[in-house]
């Protein structure tokens, strides 16, 4: 209920806030899930070449789009929770 008020504010935990962050992680999922199962320093640091000036803003965002699972058979998204910490 929190992040609805937040979100309703527009306040910076909004989704609009970091769109940008959301659109490169997913996409990063599809290009590097492959070579990069789990987050990694190895991604971290190619994913911070390619996004430009706002990756320590962002990086958290972009990590949480990088993680999330899509099941392709009903389209609904879930959490990665075998999520390790970097």
């Amino acid at each position: 209920m929190k992040d609805t008020f937040k979100q309703a504010a527009g306040t910076p935990g909004a989704f609009e806030n970091h769109e940008q962050a959301f659109r490169s992680g997913y996409p990063a999922q599809r290009s590097f899930k492959s070579q990069y199962p789990k987050w990694n320093n190895d991604l971290d640091k190619r994913l911070r070449t390619d996004y430009g000036s706002d990756y320590d803003r962002d990086r958290a965002f972009i990590r949480h789009a990088y993680e999330y699972r899509y099941d392709s058979s009903d389209r609904s998204a879930k959490p990665d929770e075998s999520r390790d910490r970097v």
